[in-house]
């Protein structure tokens, strides 16, 4: 289970917004 993973692209996609 690789949630933090997942947190991880939502964050670089903030940066990306």
């Amino acid at each position: 289970i690789k949630s933090y993973e997942r947190d991880l692209v939502e964050m670089q996609t903030n940066l990306k917004t």
